[in-house]
């Protein structure tokens, strides 16, 4: 059971150095982390301000759907990556995206 969602204002960095989207603990606290600034300013140079913020809240968006499967699939992390882009998909197709190709979006989220 989710007890409740978090922004936070700091990214999480993890010991291997990758910056984490989203966490979820046993108590059912879950924490979205945003990209840092200089990532965003970087983002926003090369693709432009309307794509940053469609990449902010689709980032967002992607984060929570995939936190929200690790509450039932809590040990399965590959189940739930396949999960997260199935969902995010179907959500992105019912949604009018501001005229940014599906494909484009899913590729900046689901990169690694």
């Amino acid at each position: 059971m989710v007890s409740s969602i978090r922004i936070m204002t700091f990214p999480f960095q993890k010991d291997n150095g990758n910056v984490l989207a989203g966490r979820c603990n046993s108590k059912g606290e879950i924490r979205i982390y945003p990209k840092k600034l200089e990532f965003c300013r970087k983002l926003k140079q090369e693709l432009g301000k309307e794509k940053l913020h469609s990449y902010i809240k689709n980032r967002a968006r992607a984060a929570l759907i995939h936190e929200l499967l690790h509450v039932k699939y809590s040990d399965d992390e590959e189940k739930v990556r396949e999960l997260t882009r199935k969902y995010f998909q179907i959500f992105t197709r019912h949604q009018n995206m501001q005229n940014l190709d599906e494909n484009e979006i899913s590729k900046m989220l689901f990169r690694h």
